[in-house]
């Protein structure tokens, strides 16, 4: 939250703040004393109705329009800069397009069409499942409120962590106004945003919105000279030719490049208010996105990297932190059409009835190279992925002046997906997944009170009754290389209608209903602060069981993914000092999960042919055992389907030893318990009248409890030993760092003619974190089989960090025209956000953005 000076500034807030853009400049007496204004009332909408956020007993943050600005914050991926409790992780490199947001210690890996969010994340009060929505353009927005801890009452489905909702900025029916604004950065970037809000009538207005942003990549690009010579994407010359001259140069560096930025967006909204007592608004929305997020990136500090590189390219990849070896062309092709609508109606002194009604077409193709230059030329492509959903939203709440106040409400929500994607692999060659339809259809009961037993102490809580149904069906996995060429897109129908090249088919239907639950006290001590006490939930449906062909086993392993289940308990306080010039707030949880669900890569064993299931290698004479694929390519040991155990561990490896990949797949599971418990702390202090501060402080504690262990997934038959999935209880979560801290400090000068010049500096640390459950610290070369000697040659672990920017803000007295100069992560601090672990025993990892500076305009009207 913000308070006015008399200058009339709104600078940059970190937490409990909501900074309004346009604010009018005060005039004479402003630099003459110091006047402290009380603070401005900031308003979110969390619990279902219009509270001030000092009286919400919710840990939540308010973030404006203004502020986003300020940080250089375009979307929900920096959000973590502002918000305490908050990490957010690209994982565009997994080919997905989309990010993983991670809250008070616990993310979500599960962000493919399978998978749905821990945070929920609404638009306007709309729900999306679909990660992918997380990036899109914020543009002309009247706050985006960040609520942490289970709103499985409040904010419904997929909140069992929290939520985070945008909200947009509505039509003014009494005003005109306009605006627009200019950028330009290093690396040729340059943006645009613009925004009219027209008047029509006395009773109807509309406003309109484009944005739009170009960057070249930050990155430098190796060739690699053998892929580049015609051995990549693993399907001959002639595909490769196909897919470079679609796709384009791996080594092409412009807007639309691996590491760039390149997308639009365009909003038009209307409202229609007849009367006090009725408005409607109606909004239309396109994003589109051409950007495939960040390469991969090898890590050339350890020697493994010389069986793979030149010494040129090692040369080269040493001397930048954000270069990285490219054989294939990276390309993005995303749109999102959303349309919403929200209608309420007020009977005076009686009740207000709120419908809100959401649609979205998401559409996304998308080629990405995942391998960085290793020597196993791993290569994503999805074509397409479609998903519609819709949402019907129905809330009633008291509107009358009583101790009791109510909501009652009805939610339902459906999902279909669509998606057909393929992963060139270095030695199977192309393997298709069809998944033909995905959905998901919930409804919900939900109903929310507070109660004032006196002038100081209001009782809360809040049930809700949610059914679930989530399906899978007609899905399969298809084996390129099974007699059908690929050389262009038409290939996939020619696999996929094959059926001598399926290997793996889904089918299935997961039901789920469960109940959440909130309660609390809050207790007004003073005037000026106030402390609550509450207990929460909230789920996360189950999904289909997932079956996987178990090679040594002879049979379809079925994995059942149950729902998950958070229950937190927290303490907190917020409030207000010296007469409204210091706002703060306290909070401090405990969070247990139950059957979180996590997604990785999970090790089966060698890939060697065994007929009769006993356990021994087979001649490879061909069996009639009706496993179709299983059946090819099977030979005696040191030729195919075959790996050598590792000596040192007597475990097997995983990673080529003179043999050939495990069988491994990606799956999820449930882990059997995670336990966290964290301290957060928010404040916005006005030290004067040109002197601001403002800040947040944040310490989690985080553990995992088993995951599954080599029995779990029963590879010890016949002879062979089993891969080593590790046992991770007591494993710290990926990106959650025990430690965060952000401080901000703004100055204003003000000049003769009323204009103002405002300097603002931040800084945020994080402490160390690693990026990846297995928490791998000090691995040695032995463990992956390799010879090199090498003590550590892996590890998950970000060191410590700290990202320090800048934005120098000129403004007009009128405030009409504003200009600034603006830097980030100004140390070029080189910080790791994503890991991959099957890249040949190199490391790869991906970095956050480098050092960003620049030049914005505005002009209002």
């Amino acid at each position: 939250m913000m308070r006015k000076t008399t200058l009339g500034l709104k600078p940059l807030v970190i937490s409990i703040a909501m900074v309004n853009s346009g604010a009018a400049l005060a005039q004479e007496d402003a630099a003459q004393e110091r006047q402290i204004e009380a603070l401005e009332e900031v308003t979110v909408t969390a619990t279902r109705r219009e509270t001030n956020l000092q009286e919400t007993p919710i840990a939540i943050t308010a973030v404006g329009q203004d502020q986003l600005t300020l940080e250089n914050i375009n979307d929900v991926s920096n959000l973590n800069q502002v918000v305490p409790g908050l990490q957010i992780r690209d994982t565009g490199t997994d080919g997905q397009g989309s990010v993983e947001i991670n809250m008070r210690g616990i993310g979500n890996s599960t962000y493919i069409e399978t998978g749905e969010p821990n945070v929920a994340l609404n638009i306007d009060g709309v729900y999306t499942a679909r990660p992918q929505a997380a990036l899109q353009m914020m543009y002309d927005v009247q706050q985006v409120e960040v609520s942490r801890g289970p709103q499985g009452t409040l904010s419904g489905r997929n909140a069992s962590i929290g939520s985070i909702n945008v909200v947009t900025a509505k039509p003014k029916i009494d005003t005109f106004e306009a605006l627009a604004e200019g950028e330009f950065t290093n690396e040729n970037g340059k943006a645009f945003r613009s925004m009219v809000n027209l008047p029509i009538g006395d009773t109807f207005a509309i406003r309109a919105n484009y944005a739009m942003q170009e960057r070249d990549s930050v990155y430098t690009f190796i060739a690699d000279p053998e892929v580049l010579g015609g051995n990549g994407l693993g399907g001959g010359d002639q595909q490769k030719a196909y897919w470079s001259d679609t796709y384009g140069n791996p080594l092409f560096s412009g807007p639309g490049s691996a590491g760039s930025r390149d997308n639009e967006a365009f909003r038009l909204s209307g409202l229609w208010q007849p009367t006090d007592d009725f408005s409607w608004r109606l909004t239309y929305e396109q994003y589109n996105d051409g950007a495939p997020g960040a390469p991969m990136r090898p890590d050339c500090d350890t020697q493994i990297c010389s069986a793979h590189y030149t010494a040129e390219q090692i040369a080269q990849l040493d001397s930048e932190t954000w270069s990285t070896v490219a054989s294939d062309p990276s390309w993005m092709d995303q749109e999102i059409v959303n349309i919403r609508s929200v209608m309420e109606y007020e009977i005076p002194e009686l009740i207000n009835i709120k419908h809100t009604y959401g649609k979205s077409d998401f559409d996304m193709q998308i080629m990405q190279d995942l391998d960085g230059g290793a020597g196993i030329q791993l290569v994503f492509f999805d074509n397409p992925w479609e998903n519609q959903a819709q949402s019907h939203d129905l809330t009633i709440t008291s509107a009358y002046d009583s101790a009791l106040q109510w909501t009652v409400g009805y939610f339902n929500y459906e999902e279909d997906t669509q998606r057909t994607f393929g992963v060139d692999f270095p030695r199977w060659g192309y393997k298709l997944f069809e998944q033909p339809r995905i959905g998901a259809d919930s409804e919900a009961y939900y109903a929310d009170a507070t109660f004032d037993l006196n002038d100081t102490v209001q009782l809360f809580a809040g049930y809700r009754y949610s059914d679930e149904k989530r399906f899978n069906r007609g899905g399969g996995v298809y084996q390129g290389g099974c007699g059908v060429a690929l050389e262009t897109e038409e290939g996939f129908d020619s696999i996929s209608s094959n059926p001598d090249c399926l290997v793996q088919e889904f089918y299935g239907v997961h039901t789920e209903d469960y109940s959440d639950y909130r309660a609390g006290v809050n207790w007004q001590v003073t005037e000026d602060v106030m402390t609550y006490v509450s207990v929460a939930t909230g789920h996360k449906s189950g999904t289909p069981p997932i079956e996987i062909f178990n090679p040594r086993k002879g049979m379809i392993e079925s994995f059942p993914v149950g729902g998950e289940k958070n229950t937190s308990y927290e303490i907190g306080a917020k409030g207000n000092a010296f007469d409204g010039a210091l706002s703060f707030a306290a909070a401090y949880f405990i969070m247990d999960f139950e059957n979180k669900q996590e997604s990785f890569v999970m090790n089966f064993g060698d890939e060697f042919c065994d007929y009769n299931f006993n356990g021994q290698y087979d001649d490879g004479v061909a069996a009639d055992t009706g496993l179709g694929f299983w059946e090819r390519g099977c030979g005696a040991p040191g030729t195919d389907f075959y790996d050598a155990v590792n000596a040192v561990t007597g475990y097997d490896d995983g990673f080529y030893n003179g043999g050939q990949h495990d069988f491994s797949e990606f799956t999820t599971i449930n882990v059997e318990g995670l336990d966290v418990q964290g301290i957060e702390l928010e404040f916005t202090w006005s030290l004067t009248d040109r002197d601001y501060i403002s800040g947040f402080y944040t310490w989690i504690d985080a553990e995992f409890g088993a995951y599954p262990t080599d029995s779990t997934i029963g590879c010890n038959v016949g002879t062979r030993v089993c891969p080593r999935n590790d046992e991770q209880a007591g494993n710290q979560p990926k990106s959650t760092p025990e430690q965060t801290f952000k401080i901000t400090y703004a100055h204003t000068f003000e000049f003769n003619s009323g204009a103002t010049l405002v300097p603002t500096l931040n800084a945020y640390y994080r402490s160390d974190y690693h990026l990846t459950n297995e928490n791998l610290v000090g691995r040695p070369a032995s463990f992956y089989g390799l010879d090199t000697g090498e003590s550590n040659l892996w590890s998950d672990e970000q060191d410590s960090s700290v990202l320090l920017s800048t934005n120098v803000r000129y403004s007009t007295a009128d405030g009409k025209y504003e200009v600034e100069l603006f830097g980030t992560n100004l140390t070029n601090e080189e910080v790791k956000s994503h890991e991959r672990v099957d890249t040949a025993g190199v490391p790869m990892y991906v970095y956050e953005a480098p050092r960003e500076f620049g030049l914005r305009g505005r002009v209002r009207f």
